[in-house]
């Protein structure tokens, strides 16, 4: 069992798949009552745990929640029970994990109440992609508009490994994305909510291009489990290549202009390569330029900033020119972009020199 010091207070053990919170309920110091908090299907389920403290060589007591009083295995269900070994720290986790995955059975034989969402579970398990699975089932007698009758918890199996590094995961434990999908009364004409649950830093990296647009339930004809959920999969598959490839082609440019500026490099964003900042100039008249990159890269085009190092307006801020608009195509290779570039910045350079020399309303730089 996990180590508590006496008195209250909470350890956690981590398995593969969610974690464990263990709450110590003593209050004799005997440290033989606990509470499992267990993250289940967008639930959490609390099973308090009990242990004869005159003989800890026998296996504890469950005392599983109010929401599941019709839960009662049969304890010679429960094989990690039976051969209970009290001198391994693996014991107690492997009885819930036991457990969990009867609960889940137990789950799946109320679910004969609705039919219709019956036979759509089947074909979840039948499914090559999407066959496990957390569900939680609602008697009628139970539901109401709040309540719903069934609900999924579906995890996306995808492989997030190749994000790019700077959104590396800082926490540990596997990033994961989970789908739950609520189905309310009445089931002949279901009302359906759908949540998308990633990990936290997950969520951070898939938002970093914006926010992710699920589609409807019944849009493009998907109007089963399997159908969205296939659906849905597809969305986050493309959003994580486009993660990928837009880091790939934005670094791809970033050297490239820096291999092009050479010692005009002042500096540019190594990590996720965002923007890229250069001294140019004109002699004698020199100037700064800045390249901003979006995540829409490189279907959105980058920034181009032009600013004088001498002249700044009424509001001493530096005279700029900036340049959303110009010369520029997606199919462009990293080498082409950066040749393209400088050929306009050239361009450009006489009339922003004029216009910061010329300009009355400028000031010098004090």
């Amino acid at each position: 069992r996990p180590e508590v010091a006496p008195g209250p207070g909470f350890t956690r053990q981590r398995s593969r798949k969610r974690q464990l919170y263990v709450f110590n309920e003593s209050d004799d110091g005997l440290c033989d009552r606990y509470q499992l908090c267990i993250p289940y299907c967008g639930s959490m389920l609390k099973w308090t745990v009990i242990f004869n403290p005159q003989r800890p060589e026998q296996p504890p007591d469950f005392v599983f929640g109010e929401a599941d009083n019709d839960f009662m295995p049969s304890i010679l269900d429960i094989k990690s029970l039976l051969n209970w070994d009290y001198k391994s720290d693996a014991s107690l986790l492997d009885v819930v994990k036991e457990l969990l995955a009867i609960f889940q059975h137990h789950h799946q034989l109320k679910l004969a109440s609705y039919p219709s969402l019956e036979a759509q579970a089947v074909l979840m398990q039948e499914s090559t992609n999407f066959p496990t699975f957390e569900l939680l089932c609602n008697p009628s007698s139970y539901i109401n508009r709040d309540v719903p009758m069934a609900s999924f918890l579906i995890p996306m199996p995808i492989d997030f490994s190749g994000l790019p590094s700077y959104l590396a995961n800082k926490n540990p434990g596997p990033n994961k994305a989970c789908l739950l999908i609520s189905f309310f009364p009445p089931e002949s004409d279901p009302r359906i909510h759908v949540e998308f649950e990633p990990s936290a830093e997950l969520h951070r990296a898939l938002s970093v291009s914006g926010s992710i647009q699920l589609p409807r339930w019944g849009q493009d004809g998907a109007i089963t489990l399997t159908e969205y959920i296939s659906a849905v999969h597809q969305v986050l598959l493309d959003k994580v290549e486009s993660i990928c490839d837009s880091y790939l082609r934005r670094r791809e440019s970033v050297l490239a202009l820096c291999s092009l500026f050479g010692r005009a490099i002042l500096e540019f964003d190594s990590q996720s390569f965002f923007s890229a900042h250069f001294l140019l100039a004109t002699p004698p008249f020199h100037f700064l330029v800045f390249v901003h990159f979006t995540c829409g890269f490189p279907k959105q085009q980058p920034l181009l900033v032009m600013q004088s190092i001498y002249h700044e307006d009424a509001s001493r801020q530096p005279f700029t020119m900036t340049f959303n608009t110009y010369p520029y195509s997606p199919r462009w290779s990293a080498s082409e972009f950066a040749e393209r570039t400088r050929i306009f910045l050239c361009d450009q350079a006489k009339e922003f020199k004029e216009r910061s020399l010329s300009d009355k309303r400028l000031s010098i730089i004090q």
